[in-house]
């Protein structure tokens, strides 16, 4: 399913951010985010590294009644949210998604996140949640449930085997 609404900004939103500093481009980039955080007290950010800290942080916004989840990661970093999400229901109702460009690849970002550096991007996003300005589409798309035998079911977005991260292999070694 792929559909596209605009949202309006009625209610503010409760605000929580993950960040993985491990990721791609938030190797470099972590230090604006945090700067652009810093300005706005009242959300909640969580530094995650591997996916029990996804879920440690994920049930400690659904106690603290976030209903928008921002995602400073890569790829694997939102397959672990979805995961945590899905498979162990942190939140009675989902919160709203939003993705940033934080990892190397940004497949998932590239499909359904903010366009831009993360710290411009959370600009755009805070002034949208403060004064309506600006516009804040809501993507919508299916999620995929993999089951493996012996293995914890994983959730995310893109189903490539194996080509994928031999295209990411390439990608890097020849381009």
């Amino acid at each position: 399913m792929a559909r596209a609404t605009t949202l309006t900004s009625d209610k503010a939103p409760r605000v929580g951010v993950l960040i993985n500093p491990l990721s791609g481009k938030n190797r470099q980039e972590a230090p604006a985010i945090l700067l652009t955080l810093g300005e706005h007290p009242d959300v909640l950010q969580h530094t995650v590294q591997d996916p029990q800290d996804v879920y440690k942080a994920l049930f400690d916004f659904s106690r603290q009644k976030v209903d928008t989840v921002v995602i400073s990661g890569g790829d694997g970093t939102i397959q672990a949210v979805l995961t945590v999400l899905f498979h162990h229901h942190p939140f009675t109702s989902l919160p709203q998604l939003i993705v940033l460009e934080g990892g190397t690849t940004n497949m998932i970002a590239g499909d359904i996140g903010i366009k831009g550096k993360q710290s411009n991007a959370l600009h755009r996003l805070f002034k949208w949640i403060e004064t309506g300005s600006g516009n804040v589409t809501r993507q919508e798309r299916s999620i995929l449930r993999l089951q493996v035998p012996g293995h914890e079911v994983k959730y995310g977005m893109f189903f490539g085997a194996a080509s994928i991260s031999q295209g990411i292999q390439y990608y890097r070694r020849h381009l």
